[in-house]
Formats: structure tokens, C-alpha cells, sequence
């Protein structure tokens, strides 16, 4: 009964975070990537995740100095 209620609420925390884990994987694998191809293919998973974020309302931002995305607002 409770797995049901949980359909159509918003993302778990486990969700998020691996969301956020798999989009800072593209983007180190985009930066690594030695052809067109794999660019490409690290983009793409970059941007599903980033979509996905969005769409859920889920607050993130870029660590500059640690240079990887973060689940929460950005710390002033």
C-alpha cells in the first residue's frame, strides 16, 4: 500500500541522488571523451538527467570549486 501511494509523488532521495551522481559521471566522461562519438553520448545522458531534474522540480547547482553538481540550493 505504501509503494502505491508513493507512485505520482515526487522523486525519492535516492532517485535524486542518483541523478545527480549519473549527470556529473556524463560530464567527466564528456571532458575524457576522445571522439565525436562518445561526446555525443555523454551529452546526451547529461541532458536526460538534467531534463529529469528540471521536470521534477528538484533544486540543484554547480560546486564550483569541487566542480560537480549538488542536490539543494547553492550555499550563499
Amino acid at each position: 500500500m505504501k509503494d502505491e501511494m508513493k507512485k505520482g509523488t515526487s522523486p525519492v532521495q535516492e532517485e535524486i541522488d542518483a541523478k545527480i551522481a549519473a549527470m556529473n559521471q556524463a560530464e567527466y566522461d564528456y571532458d575524457q571523451a576522445s571522439t565525436l562519438e562518445q561526446e555525443k553520448e555523454a551529452d546526451k545522458r547529461f541532458s536526460a538527467c538534467w531534463d529529469w531534474l528540471i521536470e521534477n522540480n528538484v533544486p540543484f547547482y554547480r560546486d564550483t570549486k569541487e566542480r560537480i553538481y549538488r542536490y539543494g540550493k547553492k550555499p550563499l
